[in-house]
């Protein structure tokens, strides 16, 4: 692969990327939102991240703070190529797309979506982005899980050295 088509890849991964902290954002906003509702105002930044990294009510949203997390983690690697770009589409499919509705995260997505326009906005834009990622094969989609735990061990390999 020559180094625009790397250049490329990793521009597109790191729009990806954007758009889904903006996805994640508007869904932590309903979030809070819903918590306020029922316990009163959240006192300020510090005790939103303590919920969000430890209350049952913001569970359901860890699974897209990890995607986001080991995005970040390959966005830091010099060696980014089109079949992690395709584990990023299919981790995110997976998550966001037809059939994710039965899971946590995915039934509380669902609800979000009926009741925001800033998640459906958010939502469009990424499911837009996400278009010029590779599409992954039925295989490179089946190990796309595998290949984003393998980001870490790149990056802590590279600092190694």
């Amino acid at each position: 692969m020559d180094g625009a088509e790397t250049k490329t890849t990793r521009n597109a991964v790191h729009v990806v990327a954007q758009a889904a902290r903006t996805l994640h954002l508007a869904l932590l906003d309903g979030a809070r939102s819903r918590y306020e509702l029922e316990h009163g105002p959240i006192e300020g930044p510090t005790a939103l991240l303590q919920l969000l990294m430890g209350s049952p009510e913001f569970e359901w949203l860890r699974e897209l703070s990890k995607v986001m997390a080991d995005v970040d983690e390959l966005l830091e690697l010099t060696d980014l190529d089109d079949d992690d770009a395709a584990a990023v589409r299919a981790e995110l499919d997976a998550l966001l797309g037809p059939g994710s509705e039965h899971t946590p995260f995915g039934e509380r997505y669902r609800e979000a979506l009926q009741a925001d326009t800033d998640v459906v906005i958010a939502h469009g834009r990424l499911r837009n982005v996400l278009g010029a990622l590779p599409i992954p094969s039925d295989a490179a989609r089946a190990g796309s899980s595998e290949r984003r735990r393998g980001w870490a061990t790149r990056r802590a390999e590279r600092r190694r050295t």
